[in-house]
C-alpha cells in the first residue's frame, strides 16, 4: 500500500495523456513538460504499479492487457474529482481566476465585479477571487483539472472543453520607442510596415491567437521577421524596443499608455486588429454556470 500512497494524481493525469495522445513526445507537448521526465515519471508510475502499463515502439506508445485495465479503472478520476471540487464550490468563498500577460488592471477588475455579484446567488454570501498569473494555453489546463475556478485569457478558445464569453475587446496599434522614425507620425499606414520586425512571445503561451494574428497580418501584406525576447517586465519590453530601431510591437493602447518611453499609433489603410479578452471556464461545471449568469448579466458575447 505505501507504493500506491505515492502515486499523485499528475501520475494519473499523465498516463491519460500519453493513452489520449498515443506518444510520450505529443503528451509531454500537451502537458507543457521535457520529454525525458515525462518518460521518467511513467516509468515511475509502473514501478510503484508493479507492472509495465505501456508497449514502448518507435511507433507510438501502446496499452498492454495490464495497462487496458488500469485505463478503465483510473479513467473516471479526474471527472470524479472534478465533480467533488463542483459540488464543493457551492460552500468555497474563494475562486482563484486564472490571467495571462498583458491585461489591463481595469479588465481584471470588470471580471471581479461580475464574478462577485453572481456570487452572492450561487453560494448565498460573498466570494474572494485570488489571481493567478498562467498563459492562456497553461490556463486551460489547469482549468480542467480544477486548479483554476475560471481563466481571463486571449480568444479564441484553446480547446472545446471550455465554455467562454468575451469580456473586453479592444484596437491593436504598433507600438514603438521615442527614437523609432514611426514616433513622430500620427497613425502608421500598413505599408510601412513592411520593413519592420516585430517583437513576438512564446507562441506555446497562446497559440490560436498567435495564429489568428498572424493571418490578419498576412492579410494586410505583412509576413514580418518574428524577434522573440524576454518581456516579462515592463522596463525589458522598453528596452528591446527602444535598443532596435527596426522593431515594433503589436499591443491596445490601454496596455502602454501612459508611458514615458513608448509610443502608441494606430494603424490605417484597412480594418483595425483587434485583441479580444475572454472569460473561461471548464465546460459542464458549476463555474460554467457562473459565468454564464455573468455573461447574460453584463451583456458578453458568449464564445463557443
Amino acid at each position: 500500500m505505501s507504493d500506491l500512497d505515492e502515486i499523485a494524481f499528475r501520475h494519473l493525469r499523465y498516463f491519460l495523456t500519453v493513452v489520449r495522445e498515443g506518444s510520450v513526445s505529443a503528451a509531454a507537448k500537451e502537458l507543457h513538460i521535457a520529454q525525458p521526465s515525462l518518460s521518467h515519471q511513467l516509468r515511475k508510475l509502473e514501478t510503484r504499479v508493479g507492472v509495465e502499463l505501456f508497449a514502448r515502439s518507435a511507433g507510438g506508445m501502446a496499452l498492454t492487457p495490464a495497462g487496458r485495465r488500469f485505463l478503465e479503472g483510473v479513467d473516471s478520476l479526474p471527472s470524479a474529482l472534478r465533480t467533488a471540487v463542483d459540488n464543493a464550490v457551492r460552500t468555497s468563498h474563494s475562486w482563484t481566476l486564472g490571467v495571462c500577460s498583458g491585461v489591463p488592471a481595469h479588465v481584471v477588475e470588470l471580471v471581479e465585479v461580475a464574478l462577485e455579484a453572481q456570487a452572492r446567488d450561487v453560494v448565498a454570501t460573498s466570494a474572494r477571487i485570488e489571481l493567478r498569473s498562467a498563459g492562456s494555453t497553461r490556463q486551460a489546463t489547469l482549468l480542467e483539472h480544477g486548479e483554476l475556478a475560471f481563466g481571463l485569457a486571449r480568444l479564441p478558445l484553446a480547446t472545446d472543453r471550455l465554455v467562454g464569453a468575451e469580456v473586453w475587446r479592444e484596437e491593436l496599434g504598433v507600438v514603438v520607442g521615442r527614437h523609432h522614425p514611426f514616433a513622430e507620425l500620427d497613425a502608421v499606414p500598413w505599408e510601412r510596415l513592411a520593413t519592420q520586425r516585430l517583437l513576438w512571445f512564446d507562441t506555446a503561451t497562446a497559440p490560436l491567437y498567435a495564429s489568428s494574428l498572424l493571418a490578419a497580418l498576412g492579410v494586410h501584406g505583412w509576413a514580418p521577421e518574428l524577434v522573440v525576447a524576454d518581456t516579462s517586465r515592463h522596463i525589458l519590453f522598453q528596452h528591446v524596443l527602444q535598443t532596435n530601431p527596426d522593431l515594433v510591437s503589436l499591443r491596445p493602447r490601454s496596455a502602454i499608455e501612459p508611458d514615458p518611453v513608448l509610443r502608441w499609433k494606430a494603424v490605417t489603410g484597412g480594418p483595425p486588429l483587434v485583441e479580444r479578452l475572454g472569460l473561461t471556464a471548464a465546460r459542464g461545471t458549476t463555474y460554467a454556470e457562473v459565468l454564464a449568469r455573468a455573461s447574460a448579466a453584463s451583456r458578453w458575447i458568449a464564445e463557443v
